[in-house]
């Protein structure tokens, strides 16, 4: 019995994680709750490609 090949789902997560990112902070621009924090944004994307591509 042959196992079929599991797609790598990460790559069809990454396009909705930028979209909802680009949408938090047109909403928090828009509504002016608070100061949207570039930095802790930056850090969290470059962490999660950094655990993506840690195997090269």
């Amino acid at each position: 019995m042959q196992i079929p090949e599991i797609p790598n789902l990460i790559h069809y997560a990454i396009p909705f994680f930028v979209l909802t990112v680009i949408l938090e902070v047109i909403l928090t621009v828009k509504v002016k709750l608070e100061e949207y924090n570039f930095i802790d944004a930056r850090t969290s994307i470059l962490m999660g490609i950094g655990s993506k591509y840690r195997d090269f």
